[in-house]
Order: structure tokens, then sequence, then C-alpha cells
């Protein structure tokens, strides 16, 4: 079923693919794809994809693939989790591509800073309702004159974006243990504030 309020199409190379779950007799899979900015940096997008799909499409480790689906939000324990929800997938031979467009609202006050270089960034929570009356919770980051207008907006601003999903890495002190973790957030190119 596609998602009018939550829509992305990747395009990149697939790495591990491992075993996620059953849910009502269905098997799903994990894979990581890793999609190339211009900047040469690498977002690797965990992708959740029916087993069924993978059989028809015969995809596997280091496939070109392209991706069609929504982002997800999954609550587990004290972390939220955040993937690609694949409806259709294929292999293919395009260059690598990233593009998400969300309808939905501010869930959580916008915080605005700048860099240590300057750049002017805005975080958020975005809350985009699925249609069986669910709701996916996304992280998302503005920039510049972005970053600006979507800070002064109050919570339960309706907006629509278009943007790209990335990750990126950071260290994290733990019992005096530091652990590499990786955070996935939306960056937005593009929003439409909804009056």
């Amino acid at each position: 079923m596609i998602n009018e309020n939550n829509r992305v199409t990747i395009v990149g190379q697939v790495g591990v693919i491992e075993f996620s779950h059953s849910f009502k007799g269905e098997n799903f899979y994990r894979a990581w794809v890793s999609i190339h900015r211009l900047s040469d940096t690498v977002d690797t997008v965990p992708v959740i994809v029916p087993e069924l799909l993978l059989e028809l499409r015969q995809v596997g480790p280091d496939c070109n693939v392209c991706i069609e689906g929504q982002y997800r939000q999954r609550n587990t324990g004290r972390k939220s989790d955040l993937y690609v929800f694949a409806n259709e997938i294929s292999l293919c031979c395009e260059i690598d591509s990233n593009k998400i467009l969300l309808n939905g609202y501010i869930g959580k006050q916008p915080i605005y800073r700048q860099t240590p270089t300057g750049r002017e960034i805005t975080d958020t929570i975005m809350a985009v309702n699925r249609p069986n009356k669910k709701a996916d919770y996304i992280p998302c980051i503005f920039w510049g004159r972005n970053a600006e207008r979507v800070s002064i907006l109050p919570v339960g601003s309706h907006l629509i974006l278009e943007g790209r999903i990335q990750s990126r890495e950071y260290q994290k002190q733990l019992n005096g243990q530091f652990y590499t973790l990786t955070a996935y957030e939306v960056s937005i190119s593009m929003i439409d504030i909804k009056l």
C-alpha cells in the first residue's frame, strides 16, 4: 500500500542481509543499503524487506537496487529503531539516489543552534500518520534559511518536507567505555508550511 504521507526512494548497494522477524507467517529481513552522497560520504540505511520481495527479485549482498517504500520508526525498549520498509525492490544500474517526502506535523519543539563552523541548524521530530491510525516519529534536521523558518513554529504545525535519509556515527561513553553508534535522521532540503 502506498502511503502518500511518507514516500522513500533509495538507490544503492546492498550490504549485509540478515533475518529480522516474522509477522503473521511472513518472514522479513534487514538489509543495509549504502548510498553515496555527492560529497563522497556514504549513508548506510537500514531496510526491512519481506522475504518474498528478496526471492522474486533475486536480491543479495553487493547487488545494486532501487527501493520504494516508507521511512518507519519503531520503539525497541529505550531507543527508537528507524528503517525503510520496502514495498518494492528491483535490481538496477542507476547512480545512487536518496529521496524522501514527508507530510506530517511537528511533534517536538524545534531546537535552533549554530554548528562550530557557524551553520544554522534546527532539529525536531516529525509525526507522520500511517493509514492504520499509527504514526511514525521521524527526526529531521533543517539548515540555513529553513532552520530559521522552522525554529519559530509551534508543535503541531503542518509541514510537507523533501530531503534525504542520512546516517552519521557518533561516540557515546557508557560506564567508562566509548561506543560508536549510528544516528539516522532526515536532512531536509525543501519545506512547505501548511497554514
